[in-house]
């Protein structure tokens, strides 16, 4: 039998941005009737589990955009989240290494950018200076970035659950959300493959799903959400101990990706990815299998052809990633450290979701939607993580504030 229950806030989706979410409504509005509606039979089971685990600087992000002031204040906040909670967690610092006389530029224009978002301890470093920071690298020179740094956002995302309980939420796992409509009270009515549920306000924070959860479904005419999948391997070598700092090239600046990096795990592993190749399943983190669904997501949307035909040529070199391991190994030894084919065990792969225009271009900022009482948070790309606790403050603002605006 049904049952029908009734919410102040309703949140859809469990990963580390509803977490953060329903702890910030829990934290302002006291007595606040909040529950959370999770698909799967855990939290964070997703993209806040399935990354780099990276505590991302902002050095990337342009000044004053959404990304960059809520990756910066998330920093902070993240940073401070984790000493209060005791999470284990590093600032180990990236280095970004500039391979080739041609990414100079490019490198410069990141150390500039870093200087303009407020990172005054970020550096150049010579070739020399460079192998001495991480020996065996070789670099025409590059940028260091000690504020990066590693934690494990899963274990972020329980201690989130864990507060939110205690100041009275509630977690409910196996809930998919079916509908979403306002019914004639102005409440949220909220079906999921099991309950209904009615709230007066309801925030969707349903990350890879996020455009299937809108009630307007005429918001899908202009953006998609393209899954794109990321394979790593572990590099299962004690020598690869000896990689002390998170190693990434320069980025491509028309693509959101940040390219084939190694990073520094909590439990004491390295590893090397991830690729970027268009996913024909959105929750596939194993295999490479079609969902009828999600592959007619993409072919149907006119923006994923202007895409292709505008970025084909990144598709091919990422393409030739997936295929051909050999190619793995090559993009890991451009750094000037040994990788062998024999070193690398494949690891789950990760699935981001990109939001893509009807154009074909890229949406790599934040986008909310606000319908009545209803906030979607359609696109939450990296660094989603580290700024969870600032986007759960800007969307308290936002829907508290009632205004009918995105960012």
């Amino acid at each position: 039998m049904i049952s029908e229950s009734t919410y102040d806030l309703i949140i859809i989706g469990g990963g580390i941005v509803g977490l953060a979410t329903a702890r910030e409504f829990l934290l302002k509005l006291k007595g606040f009737r909040v529950l959370i509606l999770e698909a799967e039979d855990q939290i964070g089971k997703h993209q806040t589990s399935h990354n780099s685990g990276v505590l991302h600087s902002g050095i990337y992000y342009q000044p004053n955009s959404v990304k960059s002031k809520n990756c910066l204040r998330g920093y902070s906040l993240m940073l401070n989240y984790l000493v209060e909670q005791a999470i284990p967690h590093q600032i180990c610092g990236k280095i970004i290494v500039a391979k080739k006389e041609n990414e100079l530029e490019m490198l410069q224009k990141l150390y500039e950018n870093g200087l303009n978002v407020g990172l005054d301890k970020i550096r150049i470093l010579t070739d020399k200076e460079s192998s001495e920071m991480q020996p065996g690298i070789k670099a025409v020179k590059s940028l260091w970035v000690p504020y990066t740094g590693i934690v494990s956002y899963l274990q972020v995302a329980g201690h989130l659950e864990k507060e939110m309980i205690l100041m009275g939420g509630k977690v409910l796992l196996g809930q998919k959300v079916i509908n979403l409509a306002l019914n004639s009270n102005q409440e949220w009515v909220v079906t999921t493959s099991k309950d209904v549920f009615r709230s007066k306000y309801v925030i969707s924070c349903a990350g890879l799903q996020a455009d299937r959860i809108i009630p307007n479904k005429s918001i899908l005419k202009k953006y998609r959400i393209i899954p794109f999948k990321g394979d790593y391997y572990a590099l299962m070598n004690t020598s690869y101990q000896n990689i002390n700092h998170l190693l990434y090239p320069v980025p491509d600046p028309v693509f959101p990706f940040l390219g084939i990096h190694f990073t520094c795990h909590m439990d004491g592993s390295r590893s090397l990815g991830p690729n970027a190749v268009i996913s024909l399943n959105r929750s596939d983190y194993k295999n490479h299998s079609i969902n009828i669904g999600d592959l007619n997501s993409i072919i149907t949307f006119p923006g994923f052809w202007k895409f292709v035909r505008r970025y084909w040529r990144t598709g091919l070199k990422e393409m030739m990633l997936f295929a051909n391991q050999e190619s793995f190994v090559k993009e890991g030894s451009s750094f000037g450290i040994t990788v062998r084919k024999s070193d690398l065990s494949k690891m789950e792969s990760g699935i981001r979701a990109l939001v893509i225009d009807n154009q074909g271009y890229i949406n790599d900022d934040f986008i909310l939607f606000q319908d009545h009482n209803c906030l979607h948070v359609l696109n939450a790309p990296s660094p989603a993580a580290t700024a969870s606790l600032a986007i759960a403050e800007t969307i308290f603002q936002k829907l508290i504030s009632g205004l009918n605006t995105g960012f």
